[in-house]
C-alpha cells in the first residue's frame, strides 16, 4: 500500500498516526477515526507532540498533545511503559473531549 492510501486526510487539527505512514493508528490517534482498533505502540514510544505547544488555562493541557506540563517535562526521561500509559491518558482525554463536542447542549 503505497503512502496516499494510508493517510487520513483528515481536516481535522489533531495529529493522526495514518499521517505519520504508519497502517492502521495506534490508539485512536485520530478524532475522525473513533472505530480504529487500538495496536500497541512501537518501541521506542513516539512522542505525541504534535508542534502545537499551547497550554490551555481551562484544562492545563496542552492544545496540541494534550499532554500536561508534567508529563511534558518528564517525557524524555520516562521508561516506554510509562510513556504508554501517558498515551491511553491522551485517549482518554481525546475522547472525553470528542464527546463534549458531539453532545447536544442543554
Amino acid at each position: 500500500m503505497d503512502a496516499s492510501s494510508r493517510r487520513c486526510g483528515t481536516t481535522s487539527r489533531r495529529w493522526c498516526w495514518r499521517d505519520k505512514g504508519f497502517e492502521r493508528p495506534d490508539l485512536n490517534g485520530c478524532v475522525d477515526h473513533p472505530d480504529n482498533p487500538p495496536m500497541p505502540l512501537p518501541t521506542p514510544v513516539p512522542s505525541p507532540c504534535i508542534s502545537i505547544c499551547r497550554m490551555s488555562a481551562a484544562t492545563g493541557l496542552c492544545e496540541g498533545c494534550q499532554r500536561t506540563i508534567d508529563e511534558i517535562a518528564a517525557w524524555s526521561r520516562m521508561e516506554d511503559d510509562e510513556k504508554r500509559a501517558v498515551w491511553l491518558l491522551i485517549e482518554g482525554r481525546r475522547a472525553e473531549a470528542a464527546r463534549a463536542t458531539t453532545e447536544p447542549s442543554r
